[in-house]
């Protein structure tokens, strides 16, 4: 046969295959034909794609031993970045399956069949892979931190292939999208659905042991977590996984404080892992559950090892903050300090762990408590911290507490010091400073000294570089005619060689701008004058300023004589004004210790130590009740005793001397307030309910009792408006003047002033016209109204309206007048102001914005005295009501029916104040 013939028939026999296996059609060839297109040609890919991505994002994320570390890497979604094109190749892959391969349409029914043929035709999919590619599409979600769009497809995925083993691992994966998302109860609630049949794969429990662990680490209850993150590790498909979740069991192991099921795992990590950095922070783990004294002894040993290994001399911060641990378990906080500063020293780039070293030094001058020094280390602390750094906000929070303190401490410090030093006698003066300039220039021809030797060992390494690479045959990469060797940016060791001469003379400073001190004059004459006063005994300070990032021990050149003693308080005024300046810092570092802080012994020592030294300062009073209350708060009766006779002697006058002789002298205070501002809330209620001679009486009574005379200008002010509304001028004016000579300069003093201008300019107030009931205009009491009322409910503090019946015809008038009300009596309240209509047609203006029904009925009250309403309301009474907003509906539906009017009558105007 012809080829050409041959081959035009394989053509013809090819896509009449393909014909037959159409995804439109469900028979036994499609679906094989489907299947296998599908997994060979779209799904394998997929597949590979998303392990190369999870790949690397291992590779990616560096992870931080001094965390507890993630469960999965791909939770960092800096590091899940790594992944983004393999899991958009994924996505690709996965939809073109679903896409292309998928088949719906139900095969041709055959007559017969049990169940198990039932339940083949109950099939929405008839695709092996098209379940595990909504699976994959899900899963690349997550490690895109996509989690809600990953979240719906589990979803569809859980409702439309119920029972496939694509489900069960689909809720297992919805539970670790939602504890990525944090959404804690709902990762919570798909791993409780997750085998509620009892017939998920036994394959997949490693799988959802460590989605549970991690939900539970989530939660924060680790002791809960340690169980299935056990059982995860034991079932880990990879040694990677396994070896990660063994070093996170440890972990929790010592965080609920079980070292001795920690301090195994750590051991055997140190020693058998291919991950040296892992096995390198195992090492330094080891250390941190030593609990016995051989333990703590052989850790000691190692971790010393540990830092005379060259292979870890970019690991020496971490080491020696380890050892500076060690120590302080032991208790030698002495070491630890060093320790710790040497871990500061040696840690140039990991900022973190510099942090971590400056938190310990922190906690360690707390305890102490050094204020000062330990707010120097936790500003440092606080900027190197890694944001993800479970300390770093309350490290944050811990530096703003005392930072106010620090500020008074460095200036007692530096004051007391200047002081000290200008009341020497000029001899002793002239050694102290001659002794600071020799040690300055001491240390200056140290520094040049070191900086020379470096400099000739780098050229040394230099010409030995040199030499082998000409030797090697020279060469490289030529930049403007030199070779990149010769570039000394190109060149490692002049680079290092540069770096070690920049911090022999400036310390290992932040790259940042302006990190020179611009004074340092003042504080190396403090620092070096604090040395020879205390026999040199203690220089922690010094060192602590050395290795800040924000400080130097480093004196300029330009340090002399003249600049030394600038800054000395030489004259008697000089002098007076550094005492007052101690003084003012005592009192407040003692105050901020007390109020702030809450540490009421050190508190006691500075107000002690004021006391004693300026026992006639300003703040004598206030430093002897603060005494008073830390003494006691300590527990010390003796010192709490000597500052009440000291307040009694000195202040028996005061609030606080009449306390110490009567316990409870500040309730019975506050009860007297609360009784007087009762008294006048009673008198201002009478005057807004029309009661205005009985608000005249109880003001007289108020103003007539001399002992307090607190709210006295509050009583003669609505005494006097009472006496205007019943026409009495006289008393009237007699009040307002009195406000003005007894109470110049308050609130009611200008309100009063504006009262009596009108009056000296002939204006009279109106008196006001009696109020009838409502109920009584139309023919009917209280007594005989009908129970109907009960119908509405009370509830005075909710919101209020205020409604006023008006004439037809007249809305605009009103609407204006009410307006013009508001805006002379309540500028600074926002009301609306509408014109509307009651259920049959009777106009109404509604003015709302009332909190409840004493704010309504304070208003009613005074826009029922305006005179508007006898031009707008054919009424003898003004139709004037507040009503609820629950209410609200039901009163104004026809035209405020009776028993609306009894039920204001009974619980707003016979009881307003409620």
């Amino acid at each position: 046969m012809d080829k050409r013939v041959a081959h035009i028939i394989c053509l013809l026999v090819a896509v009449a295959a393909a014909m037959g296996c159409s995804t439109k059609k469900n028979t036994w060839v499609s679906r094989n034909y489907q299947a296998l297109t599908s997994h060979f040609n779209v799904y394998h890919n997929a597949v590979e794609a998303f392990a190369d991505g999870r790949e690397k994002v291992e590779a990616a994320y560096r992870n931080d031993y001094s965390h507890l570390l993630p469960m999965f890497e791909f939770s960092d979604a800096t590091a899940a970045k790594a992944a983004g094109g393999d899991m958009e190749t994924v996505l690709r892959k996965c939809h073109k399956l679903i896409q292309l391969h998928s088949i719906t349409a139900k095969p041709k029914r055959k007559s017969g069949g049990g169940e198990r043929y039932k339940r083949f035709l109950a099939q929405e999919e008839y695709n092996p892979y098209v379940d595990r590619a909504y699976l994959l599409i899900g899963k690349a979600n997550v490690l895109m931190h996509d989690e809600a769009e990953a979240a719906e497809y589990f979803d569809f995925l859980v409702r439309k292939f119920e029972g496939r083993p694509s489900a069960y691992e689909g809720r297992i994966w919805k539970a670790m999208a939602h504890t990525q998302a944090g959404h804690l109860a709902l990762a919570k609630s798909a791993l409780e659905s997750y085998d509620l049949d009892g017939l998920a794969p036994a394959e997949l429990h490693a799988q959802y042991v460590a989605a549970k662990a991690n939900l539970l680490i989530a939660e924060g209850r680790y002791a809960e977590a340690i169980e299935p993150l056990q059982q995860a590790a034991d079932e880990a498909s990879t040694r990677r996984q396994r070896t990660r979740f063994r070093y996170i069991l440890a972990q929790l192991y010592r965080i609920t404080n079980q070292r001795d099921k920690a301090a195994p795992i750590f051991l055997e990590l140190s020693r058998g892992v291919a991950d040296y950095d892992m096995a390198f922070a195992a090492r330094l783990d080891l250390a941190t559950v030593a609990t016995t004294p051989d333990e703590l002894q052989k850790a000691e040993k190692r971790l010393g090892r540990m830092a005379r290994d060259a292979k870890n001399r970019d690991q020496l911060d971490q080491i020696f903050y380890s050892i500076g641990k060690l120590d302080e378990s032991r208790g030698d906080t002495a070491r630890a300090t060093a320790n710790y500063r040497k871990s500061i020293d040696a840690s140039i780039d990991n900022n973190n762990q510099r942090g971590l070293a400056w938190r310990a030094l922190a906690d360690i001058h707390l305890a102490r408590p050094d204020y000062l020094r330990a707010g120097t280390a936790l500003d440092s602390a606080a900027q190197f911290l890694d944001e993800s750094n479970l300390r770093k906000a309350e490290t944050e929070e811990r530096a703003r507490q005392i930072a106010p303190l620090a500020s008074q401490l460095r200036t007692l410090q530096r004051t007391d010091s200047l002081l000290r030093v200008a009341r020497l006698s000029p001899e002793e003066r002239n050694r102290l400073i001659n002794s600071i300039l020799d040690s300055l220039q001491r240390i200056n021809r140290q520094r040049e000294e070191a900086r020379i030797a470096e400099q000739e060992m780098a050229m040394s390494q230099l010409e030995f570089f040199d030499l082998t690479r000409r030797g090697n045959g020279g060469g490289g990469m030529t930049t403007g005619g030199r070779t990149a060797q010769q570039w000394y940016f190109y060149n490692p060791t002049m680079v290092a060689a540069g770096k070690s001469s920049f911090a022999s003379k400036w310390g290992r400073r932040r790259n940042e701008d302006n990190w020179r001190r611009s004074d340092k004059t003042s504080s190396v004459l403090v620092s070096v004058g604090e040395a020879e006063a205390e026999g040199n005994a203690d220089n922690a300070q010094n060192s602590d300023n050395a290795a800040s990032p924000t400080g130097s021990n480093q004196a300029e050149e330009a340090v002399t004589r003249t600049s030394l003693m600038a800054d000395l308080p030489l004259t008697d005024e000089q002098q007076q004004a550094a005492e007052k300046q101690i003084a003012a810092a005592l009192f407040q570092s003692g105050a901020i210790l007390y109020n702030d802080l809450g540490d009421f012994g050190t508190a006691a020592r500075y107000l002690s130590e004021l006391l004693r030294r300026f026992p006639e300062t300003p703040d004598r009073y206030d430093a002897l009740v603060m005494l008073h209350f830390a003494h006691t708060k300590q527990g010390n009766a003796a010192g709490a005793n000597r500052a009440a006779e000291l307040i009694r002697r000195h202040y028996g006058q005061s609030d606080f001397a009449r306390y110490l002789g009567t316990p409870d002298y500040f309730e019975q205070q506050r009860q007297e307030q609360h009784q007087r501002e009762a008294q006048y809330e009673a008198t201002y209620n009478a005057y807004v309910s029309g009661r205005f001679a009985e608000a005249v009486d109880l003001a007289s009574r108020a103003i007539a009792d001399t002992a307090n005379r607190s709210l006295e200008a509050k009583h003669l002010l609505v005494r006097s408006l009472a006496h205007a509304k019943q026409g009495h001028d006289a008393p009237f004016r007699a009040d307002l003047e009195a406000i003005t000579q007894r109470h110049a300069g308050g609130e009611e003093d200008s309100l009063a002033r504006a009262l009596l201008l009108r009056l000296d300019r002939g204006e009279k107030p109106i008196k006001a016209q009696p109020y009838a009931s409502p109920l009584a205009d139309a023919g009917r009491t209280s007594q005989t109204a009908h129970t109907d009322a009960e119908t509405f409910l009370h509830r005075p503090d909710t919101a209020h309206i205020v409604v006023a019946v008006i004439d037809h015809g007249n809305e605009n008038r009103a609407l204006f007048g009410v307006a013009d009300f508001n805006f002379s009596r309540y500028l600074l309240r926002d009301f609306d102001i509408a014109v509307a209509a009651l259920g049959n047609g009777t106009p109404i203006i509604i003015v709302s914005g009332f909190d409840s029904q004493p704010d309504a009925m304070n208003y009613l009250f005074a826009l029922r005295e305006q005179s508007l309403w006898r031009d707008v309301q054919s009424h003898s009474i003004p139709q004037i009501v507040a009503i609820s907003t629950n209410n609200q509906r039901a009163a104004l539906a026809g035209s405020l029916p009776e028993e609306f009017w009894e039920f204001f009558e009974r619980f707003y105007l016979s009881n307003p104040q409620h």
